[in-house]
């Protein structure tokens, strides 16, 4: 029988401090306070997924009960490490919170940490995915959390900080783990791939770097994939090959197309890319590194800041100035920050660069379609023209058109199709922007209310009336043009409860989600949509994750007997606390304002919208 092999990530997991690559304030803390024994009885681990945090976790709890501690680092050899490094330590527990996040798991920790360490001086509880645990579990763990005994230890493990209780983070010591540096992760994966025998160019190392996103553990994973395709040198062409990443020169051709606003070749190039399965994430990280660069150098005429582009290459971006380099800078983080999780990210880019090279104004933007439109034209003119080019005499032009020649015919297609929508609803995404569009929550409360009282007919009438706005003619386009223009975010949104005067609209992305809450609050845009509905909605708009969140808590809720009956919803007062709480942010903020002012004087503060 054939053995199955650990990944990477598993095999060369640390095994203590001075392994673990980068952190090197945050493993100053931990080692210092191992030194001084004089450690919290909570620690908060929080960043994104596959910088360490699990790692350091399982490494300060081995460290800790270590019997013949080399100064900060664990000896990896007396019984306790040994028990800890096979992960088998009867003292050492690790809990996944995302496949145990109920009360009565929470009530089993409760019970046990009464009891001493078997073997060990500390009893430590890694619980993995904290934020996964339901609010009735937070609620549980809170009181063991402020007064634990002394022998306890707890580690709590977050790629979602924001999920978490305030109550529950004010006891913890906090550690974020950022993401790994370029150059921490390129020593790491240098390291391990000279364990394994296998050579990587630099150019490959960079990819792989904006490919994981700086996540260490996805940087192995494409690291041993390139392995089992390429088993003695690893470059650039192997990575392009396996992931469909764009080559340097790829990347530096487009950012010339987008200073030079070659918008034609920048479509193809993404109708290309987006074929080939182009990760757009990963080249928006990368173009954001030659940005850098390139203003590095023109800040400070400067080379030893140059990691990515060689001196010819930043000779192509003498001639662009700081202001556009930036401009396009900033379109490219702002793509990256709000395309991260969706998969609409090809388009969005594709959009803003569009956008860019528009603000850019440049002259050789061509309108094809004029063009075509204009040629066909000039073929039924006969042009005779005069010149008497003296200093003083003026410039004569004759157009004589044909007689009997009939006009030409030029095609004009009037209508919306879905192709069109979906432009639409892609500009008012371009367009949004968080500071302008207040961020309206609606509680579970209320959002289990309309669960609680939904049934399947309400559900398919209002399924009805919202297919009604979008109701095609024969030939593909929308009947009312105008209605779908402006109800274009409740298209493709899936109605996933209905009670008598209320919904729940799961949209594909958050900004639709935001956007169409923010909508719901204009008088002409309710009166309009409930004269459709034939009634007032208590409408809710919300994201396809945050649907998953709520269908989890609410059967976690119903399992426990913690529901209770519908209650009726006064539509009125439900929108009406919606803008309650938007004037108390927007009063919040003025405040803050008002106070700055005091603070710094007037004159001194700028207000940017």
């Amino acid at each position: 029988m054939s053995e199955i092999k650990k990944s990477l990530y598993r095999i060369y997991r640390p095994t203590n401090f001075s392994e673990v690559a980068c952190h090197e304030n945050l493993k100053t803390i931990l080692t210092n306070e191992i030194k001084n024994n004089s450690f919290p009885h909570a620690l908060m681990f929080s960043g994104q997924r596959g910088t360490g945090k699990t790692s350091v976790a399982k490494i300060f709890a081995k460290t800790i009960n270590c019997k013949n501690k080399v100064g900060f680092e664990p000896c990896n050899n007396c019984e306790s490490c040994s028990l800890a490094n096979n992960n088998s330590h009867p003292d050492i527990f690790e809990i996944d919170a995302a496949s145990n996040n109920g009360v009565d798991e929470i009530r089993n920790i409760k019970n046990n940490v009464s009891t001493l360490p078997t073997i060990a001086e500390f009893k430590v509880y890694i619980i993995d995915e904290f934020h996964m645990l339901t609010n009735s579990a937070f609620n549980a763990l809170l009181k063991t959390l402020e007064e634990p005994p002394k022998h306890i230890i707890f580690i709590l493990a977050t790629t979602e900080l924001n999920k978490i209780p305030a109550t529950i983070i004010s006891r913890c010591q906090g550690f974020n783990f950022q993401k790994i540096s370029k150059s921490a992760m390129k020593n790491k994966l240098n390291e391990i791939s000279t364990k394994e025998n296998i050579k990587i160019d630099s150019d490959a190392l960079d990819e792989i770097f904006y490919l994981s996103d700086g996540s260490l553990r996805d940087a192995l994973n494409v690291l041993e994939q390139l392995m089992v395709f390429e088993k003695d040198e690893i470059k650039l062409a192997d990575l392009k090959l396996v992931f469909n990443v764009a080559s340097k020169k790829e990347k530096i051709d487009l950012l010339l197309d987008i200073f030079k606003g070659q918008v034609e070749k920048i479509i193809k190039y993404f109708e290309v890319a987006t074929n080939s399965g182009v990760d757009f994430n990963s080249l928006a990280l990368s173009l954001l590194e030659i940005l850098k660069e390139i203003i590095e150098y023109k800040l400070t005429n400067n080379l030893e800041f140059k990691n990515v582009l060689e001196d010819e290459e930043l000779e192509h971006f003498k001639i662009e100035s700081l202001e556009n380099l930036f401009l396009v800078s900033d379109i490219l983080s702002e793509v990256y920050a709000k395309t991260k999780t969706t998969t609409i990210n090809q388009d969005f880019m594709l959009v803003n660069i569009l956008k860019v090279i528009y603000k850019l104004g440049k002259d050789n933007i061509k309108n094809i379609n004029k063009k075509d439109v204009e040629n066909k034209t000039e073929e039924n003119k006969a042009i005779e023209i005069e010149t008497n080019q003296t200093a003083h005499e003026e410039i004569e032009v004759d157009l004589v058109k044909p007689e009997n020649e009939p006009q030409p015919k030029v095609e004009v297609i009037d209508g919306l199709n879905e192709v069109g929508l979906q432009k639409i609803i892609l500009e008012q995404i371009v367009e949004y922007v968080p500071s302008s569009v207040k961020k309206i929550v609606v509680s579970d409360k209320k959002i289990f209310n309309v669960i609680l009282g939904a049934n399947k007919e309400q559900r398919n009438f209002v399924n009805e009336k919202i297919d009604e706005i979008f109701v095609r003619s024969n030939d593909g386009y929308f009947a009312n043009e105008e209605i779908v223009k402006k109800f274009s975010l409740f298209w493709n949104g899936k109605i996933v409860a209905a009670c008598e005067n209320g919904f729940i609209l799961v949209c594909d992305h958050d900004e639709v989600a935001e956007i169409l809450n923010f909508k719901l609050q204009e008088d002409s845009f309710q009166n309009d949509i409930f004269s459709i509905l034939q009634s007032p909605q208590a409408i809710i708009a919300i994201s396809k994750e945050s649907w998953k969140n709520i269908k989890e808590d609410f059967i976690k809720m119903k399992n426990d007997n913690e529901l209770w009956d519908h209650e009726q919803i006064n539509v009125a007062e439900f929108y009406q606390s919606i803008i309650k709480k938007i004037n108390k942010v927007e009063e919040k903020e003025l405040t803050s304002l008002e106070e700055m002012k005091n603070i710094f004087g007037e004159d001194n503060i700028e207000v940017i919208d």
